[in-house]
C-alpha cells in the first residue's frame, strides 16, 4: 500500500463517528471556554448514563483519553462549571483510588442557560432571521430541555447506542 493510501486510510479510521466530539457553539459563549463547553457537553452525556440525580466518576486519565484535555484543563473547566452551579464535584473512592465524582444539575443548567439565551437574543448583534421576538424563560424551558435531551441522544447515536425518541417526550412531559 502506498504512503498516500495508508494516510487516507488512517484519516478515514480516525474520522469515524466514535472519534468526533461535538460542542454546541452556545455552550462556548455560555461558559466562556472551549474546554468548559466540551466538558459540559460530555457531563450532560454521562449524567444520562446514570439515574437522575446520581453522581458519576471519571479519572483525569479517562477524561484525557475521551476528550483530549489534560488534568489541569479538566480541573479548570470543572471549576468554571462549578462556579456557574451547573455541576457539583466531590472526591470519593472509585476502584480504591480517590476520584473526582460529578453531578450535573439539569434544573440549574436550564435556568442559567435560558437567562443566557434571553440576554443573547436581546443583543443587537444576535443573529435573527426576519424579525426579533421577545423570549421569556417559560418559552425557553421546553426548547432548552429538548436541546439537552437531543444532545444526550446525539451522543448515544455517536456511540452506536440505541436512540429512544420516547425518552425525549417522557423527559419533557416530566419536566412540566
Amino acid at each position: 500500500m502506498s504512503n498516500q493510501k495508508e494516510i487516507f486510510y488512517l484519516i478515514k479510521a480516525l474520522a469515524g463517528q466514535a472519534n468526533i466530539l461535538t460542542i454546541p457553539r452556545a455552550f462556548i459563549k455560555f461558559t466562556g471556554s472551549v474546554e468548559a463547553a466540551l466538558l459540559l457537553s460530555q457531563i450532560i452525556y454521562w449524567s444520562d448514563r446514570n439515574p437522575r440525580g446520581k453522581w458519576f466518576y471519571k479519572s483525569y486519565r479517562e477524561w484525557e483519553q475521551e476528550i483530549g484535555l489534560s488534568k489541569h484543563k479538566v480541573s479548570h473547566a470543572a471549576a468554571i462549571l462549578t462556579s456557574k452551579k451547573l455541576i457539583k464535584t466531590k472526591v470519593k473512592k472509585a476502584n480504591g483510588n480517590p476520584t473526582l465524582h460529578y453531578l450535573f444539575d439539569q434544573d440549574a443548567f436550564i435556568q442559567w442557560f435560558s437567562v443566557f439565551l434571553t440576554n443573547e437574543s436581546q443583543n443587537p448583534d444576535y443573529p435573527v432571521t426576519e424579525t426579533k421576538t421577545e423570549i421569556n424563560n417559560n418559552h425557553l424551558k421546553e426548547p432548552l430541555l429538548r436541546m439537552v435531551i437531543n444532545q444526550k441522544e446525539s451522543f448515544r447515536a455517536q456511540q452506536g447506542l440505541p436512540v429512544n425518541n420516547d425518552t425525549i417526550q417522557s423527559e419533557i412531559h416530566n419536566a412540566h
